[in-house]
């Protein structure tokens, strides 16, 4: 997630968020660290932190139809590349003997 505060139009940026879908707990709040543009260190500012709570609704018969009979997966053809054959003249010049 890219984290930003807008004032008069202008966007600043305060952060970026990587959350796992598998480590979320639906319906509870937590506070997150706000990282740098790249992930690696902190934000600027003093304990750059947000505040978020997610909601998951799932369909608990419709996730073990999947589990036991999952979806083919569709494998895309990739296109060949474009080919052009040119052929130079190079025009002769001088005697033939």
């Amino acid at each position: 997630m890219y984290i930003t505060w807008e004032i008069n139009r202008r966007f600043e940026f305060l952060g970026k968020l990587a959350v796992s879908l598998l480590r979320i707990e639906s319906g509870k709040k937590r506070w997150y660290a706000l990282k740098d543009k790249k992930l690696r260190g902190r934000a600027k500012g003093a304990n750059p932190q947000i505040l978020l709570e997610f909601f998951f609704a799932s369909n608990a018969a419709r996730g073990a139809i999947r589990t036991i009979n999952p979806k083919e997966e569709r494998f895309m053809k990739s296109a060949e590349k474009f080919k052009r054959q040119v052929n130079f003249e190079i025009p002769f010049i001088g005697k033939i003997h």
